[in-house]
């Protein structure tokens, strides 16, 4: 597997202190503490009727699909705090030191309404979109762009940032719009805080492909699914690399003796 160098710049010299106080962080560096917490398994009691459930339950940390997108990437902290305050009908705005009422000044704009007309996204009425202006370019090599999500298993629950890849071998700002998670217009007063260091947005390198997906719905086949290996009691820390196909598993069986009858290749 190749390393792809991401380089990320401060946008002028004042971000360098930003940069310094809140890096942008490998994924695996920056878990989120309810999964550094969390066992693997929950241990049951074995004499209890829930035991064939609850004895040795693998948690949510041993999931295979949601280990790839916690551990995978480069998570951006906010790098300022941000307060967001409705009074009434008025909005004020506060980033770092900087403060704006009713205007989009500074470190945030928006999309106005009628750029998101028919999305229902949890908005500021009259305002749109808000928009949280970087204060770091992002750069890759030719043929790699970055795809940029929000940190949802960091369980931050105040705003959602908007999905979207971009060409960053060609195109190097990026900033990062978002929704609130309820709709604020229906409160007479609300107070949403971001806060500094706090992960705000994760994101991962991807090379650009030009193949188009042939998508092929099947009918069922016997054949194949008495061909597939159950896994789902496979200790999924292991790194996989290849299982030698036609090898058939049914039940319950242990990690050592389905890795010896497969033949299952590691790193």
């Amino acid at each position: 597997m190749n390393n792809v160098p991401v380089k990320i710049y401060p946008v002028n010299k004042e971000a360098e202190i930003l940069m310094a106080l809140y890096p942008p962080v490998l994924a695996n560096n920056f878990l989120p503490e309810w999964y550094k917490k969390q066992e693997s398994y929950k241990r049951g009691d074995i004499n209890t009727s829930s035991a064939p459930h609850a004895w040795n339950q693998r948690k949510a940390k041993k999931c295979p699909a949601m280990r790839e997108v916690i551990t995978q990437g480069i998570v951006i902290p906010a790098w300022t705090d941000v307060n967001i305050v409705k009074n009434g009908q008025y909005w004020d705005w506060s980033v770092g030191q900087s403060v704006h009422k009713e205007d989009m000044g500074g470190d945030i704009e928006y999309h106005n309404t009628g750029q998101i007309e028919g999305m229902n996204m949890n908005t500021i009425e009259n305002y749109g979109i808000l928009k949280l202006m970087s204060p770091y370019s992002f750069v890759t090599p030719k043929g790699y762009d970055l795809e940029f999500q929000d940190p949802f298993y960091h369980i931050r629950r105040n705003i959602k940032v908007l999905p979207g890849r971009v060409e960053t071998d060609i195109w190097h700002t990026v900033n990062f719009p978002f929704e609130f998670y309820k709709d604020l217009n229906q409160l007479e007063q609300e107070h949403v805080f971001i806060k500094a260091g706090e992960p705000l947005v994760i994101c991962n390198v991807y090379k650009k492909e030009k193949n188009k997906i042939d998508l092929q719905l099947q009918n069922y086949d016997q054949d194949y699914q008495e061909n597939v290996i159950d896994v789902q009691h496979i200790d999924t820390s292991r790194p996989w690399i290849r299982v030698v196909p036609n090898i058939i598993v049914h039940g319950r069986v242990s990690t050592d003796s389905l890795l010896n009858a497969a033949s299952i290749v590691l790193e």
